[in-house]
């Protein structure tokens, strides 16, 4: 009796899934579109530097006229990082999965506005 009742249990507990443990998955997305907004707006900060435009954002504004470059470097890379992280660590939540989902929104927007801004200002320069 004791065998089949194990048997039992050992079939039951392969049959059912793991258990998630949050939104893994889905924050770790979410934290990708988020970190590609970072990029793409230090890589539009940069360009904009390039073609003699200032640093709109306050802090990073700050870093580079007192730190210059490499403050700016460093102010844009902490900042992305320290927010990924401290997401990172509430994935088990859903609100702050769509905190995550809308920050990387409006990020990847500001983003895209401050590219189109540096190719409005190349292309003034070249024509």
């Amino acid at each position: 009796m004791g065998r089949a009742k194990a048997a039992r249990s050992d079939v039951a507990r392969r049959a059912t899934p793991p258990r998630q443990g949050g939104y893994d998955q889905a924050m770790a997305v979410a934290l990708g579109f988020y970190l590609f907004g970072h990029v793409t707006d230090l890589g539009a900060t940069l360009a904009s530097l390039e073609l003699g435009l200032a640093v709109g954002q306050l802090l990073p504004g700050l870093a580079m006229r007192h730190g210059g470059l490499w403050a700016l470097l460093a102010v844009k890379t902490l900042g992305a990082v320290g927010t990924a992280w401290a997401l990172w660590q509430l994935r088990r939540r859903l609100l702050a999965l769509a905190v995550t989902c809308v920050l990387a929104l409006v990020l990847l927007y500001v983003a895209s506005i401050n590219v189109l801004e540096v190719i409005e200002v190349a292309a003034g320069l070249g024509g």
